[in-house]
């Protein structure tokens, strides 16, 4: 691999792997095995190989525990001599940006949003939209499922379309130096000619039959047609040039000027060759998701392609599918038999008896999670609790707990909301303990991916009551033959009003019969 070949090494302990992605410009990418922040890594490495200068890239993450996780992971990584490959940096209202840009910047939707918006002339033109479009050359969306919908989408569709415009203008700035255009040339296309100078510059402007003028031409245009530059367009242009020699002089002592040069030169454009346009900037986008629904219309792998159509999916063997190693225990219980059942399943847990458990207990949300934790309590059972209303000191201490726990260090247990079910590093956790249900397949799929990883064994108790019964008993009868549970994937509360509306489970994208009523089939 790239990165093993110059000798670099990784200081932190990981139980994931480099991820080889050789695909197209953009890769949402569904794998249940690895984060979007080790494929960053892995392409930045590899484009270091080819030629070491300095990229951009922004990694966007849903909350500051998975940001400051990306951060440490970039930052471990050494060259042979000790001394870090890449600098990378966390932005959020209460963690301004540097004044020098480092190589990777790690933030949440809104918080880059907010920056944008509010304070990025601030910090100097780098961080505003315009200068951070025309320098990120890596773009990486992690948990890309759950940053797609829900109060995260308006931000994160908000940074894509900053993105995508800015790096049609960096092109259009290309390909009037190459044609010798203004900007009111380029406006004036007609928009198919326009469109394909965004997706292939000149030549594919040229395919879809665009005429390049001659040089008699371009010398008899009027002198208010010469190409003018604007301001953003100048500060795109300084930016792709300086990143492309990474100098601000010529050898030869002639002007550094990037328009002065690219006015010289656009007189020559109708004498090129095809192979003398571009190459033209292309941002690599990565979206990444353990969960990827792409069954209905409305899912958020549809959306994806639709906004990404060339893009290239990549997936592991076994998207959508629980562990076969993993040991399930299904517990039907009642209203008032929750926290026997709870503390039976804990401690009759082998593990727990011999002092070297590691206890994931997830609860519906943060009053249940406090609820369980009392329950706990009670029994004399020690146990931090993770949940947004904790304090960000004792969540701290609560994920350091969990990441340095040991069989000297005994038994510890987290209870904690779906907080802890995405992205946040738990290593070695060997029983994930329902105590209230997932509300959904997906929910439940990430839940379970906390144990049994990197193929290590590991123990899934599943607590449910009489509403969650037909999801949990759908999920046991998959897990048992099994079969990829993206059937039972729902969006908000889809999956129970189809039972309501049919009587009982049907798979997602079919229809059944209404209750009451034969089935008709044509």
């Amino acid at each position: 691999m790239a990165a093993e070949q110059r000798g670099w090494k990784a200081t932190a302990s990981s139980n994931k792997g480099w991820v080889p992605c050789h695909s197209a410009a953009n890769t949402p990418c569904s794998t249940t095995q690895y984060t979007g922040s080790l494929m960053l890594l892995l392409l930045l490495l590899c484009d270091f190989c080819r030629q070491p200068k300095r990229q951009l890239a922004i990694v966007l993450c849903p909350n500051a525990a998975l940001c400051q996780q990306v951060v440490r992971l970039v930052s471990s990584l050494q060259s042979p001599s000790g001394e870090p490959l890449l600098r990378a940096c966390q932005v959020a209202s209460s963690n301004p940006p540097p004044f020098e840009p480092p190589d990777v910047v790690v933030t949440t939707p809104g918080a880059l949003v907010n920056l944008f918006n509010d304070r990025g002339f601030s910090y100097g033109s780098q961080w505003t939209a315009e200068g951070v479009s025309s320098r990120a050359r890596f773009v990486v969306v992690d948990e890309a499922d759950l940053l797609s919908q829900g109060g995260y989408v308006k931000d994160l569709m908000r940074l894509l379309d900053a993105f995508k415009a800015g790096e049609r203008r960096v092109i259009e700035s290309q390909v009037m130096e190459e044609l010798g255009l203004s900007e009111d040339d380029i406006r004036r296309l007609p928009r198919h000619i326009r469109q394909a100078c965004w997706d292939a510059g000149v030549p594919g402007m040229l395919k879809a039959g665009y005429k390049v003028r001659t040089q008699q031409q371009q010398l008899e245009q009027p002198a208010d047609k010469v190409p003018m530059w604007s301001e953003d367009m100048k500060q795109q242009a300084t930016v792709q040039d300086q990143l492309a020699t990474g100098s601000n002089s010529t050898e030869d002592g002639s002007s550094s000027d990037p328009f002065v040069k690219r006015r010289a030169s656009s007189s020559q454009a109708s004498s090129r060759g095809h192979s003398s346009y571009g190459p033209y900037f292309r941002r690599q986008y990565l979206l990444v998701a353990a969960t990827m629904p792409a069954l209905t219309k409305g899912d958020v792998g549809v959306a994806l392609q639709k906004r990404f159509k060339e893009a290239a999916w990549v997936s592991g063997d076994m998207l959508h599918q629980i562990k076969p190693h993993v040991q399930h225990q299904w517990v039907k219980v009642g209203e008032q038999g929750t926290e026997d059942a709870l503390v039976q399943a804990l401690q009759n847990d082998s593990d727990y008896q011999a002092q070297k458990a590691r206890v994931l207990i997830f609860a519906k949300d943060t009053t249940a999670a406090d609820n369980v934790s009392g329950m706990l309590q009670g029994h004399g059972i020690h146990h931090v609790v993770y949940h947004k209303n904790v304090s960000k000191e004792d969540r701290d201490a609560a994920l350091a707990a969990m990441s340095q726990a040991s069989e000297q260090t005994g038994n510890t247990v987290m209870v904690s909301t779906d907080a802890a079910a995405r992205g946040i590093d738990l290593p070695d956790i060997t029983h994930v303990l329902q105590a209230d249900f997932a509300a959904t397949a997906i929910e439940f799929l990430h839940r379970v991916g906390r144990t049994a990883r990197a193929g290590k064994p590991g123990k899934v108790t599943s607590m449910y009551g009489r509403s969650d019964a037909v999801l949990a008993e759908a999920l046991q009868q998959y897990i048992q033959e099994g079969r990829p549970i993206q059937d039972c994937f729902s969006r908000n509360r889809s999956f129970s009003r189809k039972v309501k509306r049919y009587g009982k489970f049907v798979p997602r994208g079919q229809e059944g019969p209404q209750k009451g009523k034969a089935s008709v089939t044509a």
